[in-house]
């Protein structure tokens, strides 16, 4: 009755006893799909060889109780008669799928073999922009600023002060405009 309660409790228990909980439930898990696992592969060595062997026959039988479940700890008898063909058939299968299994590449070879990719790509300059390759050409190279002549300088400061000019005329003909139009209106008012 506790337990009942205390699992129904499950989502206001401390995070220390969840992750017991969790770990409790893992370990268990793989462990009883271990169990299964070597179960299974001993069975099929022995009957490929003409016996049936099971550790704990009774284990996953749902009709008895926890600890008939348990006995008999292992069950061995000789295997029927005419399976023959069907061990030999099971030993060419796992035989074609160990062979199959050896040949396939892997994802981690794929994987190695597209960083060796990436990396030869980097290091040979394919992966670097234009704009990133030019600068790489050109890294040795100095560039000079450019220092402008006495002549260069003269002929710009020319150019500044008639564009200077030209824009202090446009504004004083504006004003002359409007004092223009300004004295116009003027008389018309007297």
């Amino acid at each position: 009755m506790c337990a009942v309660i205390g699992f129904t409790l499950l989502p206001i228990w401390p995070d220390a006893a969840k992750r017991i909980l969790w770990w409790f439930s893992v370990t268990f898990l793989i462990a009883t799909l271990s169990f299964c696992l070597i179960r299974f592969v001993l069975f099929l060595v022995l009957w490929i060889l003409g016996y049936e062997f099971w550790i704990f026959p009774n284990l996953f039988d749902e009709s008895l109780s926890f600890q008939d479940s348990f006995k008999p700890m292992y069950s061995f008898i000789k295997g029927s008669k005419g399976q023959g063909y069907y061990r030999i058939g099971l030993i060419v299968a796992i035989i074609a799928f160990v062979s199959w299994a050896c040949t396939q590449p892997t994802e981690f070879d794929g994987m190695i073999q597209a960083q060796k990719h990436f990396l030869d790509d980097l290091y040979s300059g394919k992966l670097l922009a234009d704009v990133a390759q030019e600068t790489k050409d050109n890294i040795d190279k100095v560039k000079k600023p450019k220092v402008p002549t006495y002549e260069e300088l003269q002929k710009e400061q020319e150019e500044e002060e008639a564009r200077a000019g030209a824009n202090i005329s446009d504004e004083e003909q504006e004003k002359a405009v409007f004092d223009l139009l300004d004295s116009l209106l003027e008389k018309e008012e007297e």
